[in-house]
């Protein structure tokens, strides 16, 4: 592990370096107790120790679990655990798996979802290669309030909007908008599909009523993550075009998952107030329990 952060709510990662650390203990001292070095796993949260930063050792430093709860740091949570793609042995996640037990990191996605709706809406919009009109978020938040996409054991508080995209499955195009020059678009039209002239949705096409257009649907298919070299966590969403009468899959895009992205939205100037989809969400997840 190459980097921590310093709350378990953060999604601002810091490098194994001297001088983060000591940026980081501004914001929590406890993060240097009995002469050793602490920080949170990015990704499950759980408190990691930090070796290599205040005394030297024979590799670059790097962060490992700890196993236990550090007092002032953070609270180990085996759950948490056991899915963290840092973990020696991770388990295997399927898209409708579900947590059984409900965590204090599942609870904060619960209250992101319901306080910051409107900004995972809006990188839903800008990575998505179909227009996402008004009705089909609402029915994003629907499907993933239905389906518990808090409990999805690979979600976290920087992938919620990639993992609400995945969770939703599969659209059938007739009558949606295609984002001009995107690679959906440019598969259509070479499979011989005609756009409508008028341009409705500014950057967006709908396409012309055809018989063979209904058997087309696009799905976010898949979820990948994996640790590279460098440290540095990847993470993506695959994109399917899929032919429903041949039963092909004739196109994949990936959309990459860049994970101070999500952050940066919500810490910045700009509104990003949409009160009517405020409301709708609330009014969902107040229907929905936070666990069976």
């Amino acid at each position: 592990m190459k980097f921590f952060k310093v709350k378990p709510s953060d999604t601002k990662e810091y490098s194994m370096t001297r001088n983060d650390f000591d940026a980081a203990r501004q914001r929590n001292e406890s993060l240097y107790q009995n002469h050793n070095c602490y920080g949170i796993c990015p990704y499950c949260s759980n408190p990691v120790q930090l070796l290599g930063i205040m005394r030297t050792i024979e590799v670059s430093p790097y962060g490992k679990h700890c196993g236990k709860t550090i007092p002032s740091v953070a609270i180990h949570n085996i759950t948490n655990y056991e899915y963290c793609i840092y973990a020696s042995h991770q388990k295997a996640v399927n898209k409708d798996d579900r947590k059984t037990e409900v965590t204090d990191r599942d609870k904060r996605i619960f209250e992101m979802i319901r306080k910051y709706i409107t900004q995972i809406m809006y990188i839903i919009k800008q990575d998505s290669d179909i227009y996402i009109s008004k009705s089909l978020q609402k029915d994003i938040i629907d499907i993933c309030c239905n389906r518990r996409v808090w409990l999805y054991p690979w979600i976290d508080e920087a992938n919620i909007p990639w993992v609400m995209m995945y969770q939703y499955g599969a659209i059938n195009l007739y009558g949606k908008y295609i984002k001009i020059g995107s690679p959906l678009y440019q598969e259509l039209l070479k499979r011989g599909f005609v756009f409508e002239k008028e341009d409705k949705v500014r950057g967006y096409q709908q396409i012309l009523k055809q018989t063979k257009y209904f058997n087309y649907s696009y799905s976010f298919a898949f979820h990948k993550r994996r640790v590279k070299e460098d440290g540095h966590l990847e993470e993506y969403i695959i994109a399917t075009l899929f032919d429903k009468e041949k039963e092909q899959e004739i196109l994949r895009t990936r959309i990459d998952i860049h994970h101070q992205r999500f952050h940066d939205l919500l810490n910045t100037k700009k509104s990003y107030n949409d009160q009517e989809l405020i409301e709708y969400t609330k009014a969902v997840m107040t229907n929905n329990k936070i666990s069976d």
